[in-house]
Formats: C-alpha cells, sequence, structure tokens
C-alpha cells in the first residue's frame, strides 16, 4: 500500500461489514512504518482497488494476518487467494514459520476460505468480539520452507 491507495483502502474496509473499523490513524501507521514488521498489500484491477491483506511480524518467527478483504464485486475471483499468496511471500522473505489470525465464528466463508488454503483451528476466544458478540476462532497456516530451485 501506497499513500495513493490509502483512501480507498479505508473505503473498501467501510463497505465489507466483516473488515475492520480502524481509525485513519491505524491505517496510516503501515505507511509510516520505516521497518518492514508491518505491511498492507493491495490487489487492483486496472484503477479500482479490489483488496487489501495486513500483516505484521509478532513474537518470534510468527506472521499475523491482521486483516484480508476483498470488494463484493470481485469475490471469488482469486484476489483472497492472491492476496494471501503475497502475505506467505512476504513471511517467507522475512523467515517466519508460521501465520496466524482469527476470525469470526460466524464467518462461514472466511473460515472455509482458511481451511481450503491450509489454516488449522488452533484454539477459540470465548465472545472475543463485540457487536455483535462472537467468538473468535484461532487458525495458523505452517509455512514450509520455499523449494529450493
Amino acid at each position: 500500500m501506497t499513500a495513493a491507495d490509502l483512501d480507498a483502502v479505508i473505503r473498501l474496509a467501510a463497505s465489507i461489514p466483516e473488515a475492520p473499523r480502524w481509525p485513519r490513524s491505524a491505517w496510516e501507521s503501515y505507511l509510516a512504518e520505516t521497518d518492514s514488521s508491518r505491511r498492507v498489500f493491495v490487489a487492483e484491477s486496472g484503477s479500482e482497488l479490489t483488496g487489501f491483506v495486513a500483516g505484521q511480524i509478532i513474537i518470534g518467527d510468527i506472521c499475523e494476518l491482521e486483516s484480508i478483504a476483498v470488494s463484493t464485486s470481485h469475490r471469488r475471483s482469486g484476489v483472497a487467494t492472491g492476496l494471501l499468496a503475497v502475505l506467505i511471500a512476504w513471511a517467507r522473505q522475512h523467515g517466519l514459520s508460521r501465520i496466524q489470525l482469527e476470525v469470526r465464528s460466524a464467518n462461514g466463508s472466511a473460515t472455509n476460505f482458511y481451511q481450503n488454503v491450509g489454516f488449522l483451528h488452533d484454539g477459540l476466544r470465548p465472545r472475543y468480539y463485540r457487536d455483535p458478540e462472537d467468538d473468535a476462532l484461532l487458525m495458523t497456516l505452517p509455512l514450509a520452507p520455499p523449494p529450493q530451485p
């Protein structure tokens, strides 16, 4: 994500009920990072922003997938899979061994997507979310080392 993408990312997040309701300052903090521990990657079709994925390096060798969102008109077209592939490549570039996330238990389409790409259930945070109240499913994607040429 660049500064030129910021407004479109915020608009997309606001248009998707499952996306985070972060304040503008939270999104701006990704642009202000001077190291490489946090990134937002975007997908575009022509001049239209079609999706984004936000991740950060946390304790040790773990990448946290903080958010992934795809515009309604581009769902089920491979955008989320492509964004996840970029995040995986970034995580591997930094020597990380896994990607972790939490997702609302009621978000069946997201949970199915994560399972289909290899994420495993590894925990539950009861009543973690508010408005509406929901449990958080914890999921992890182990990262195999990239293939050697």
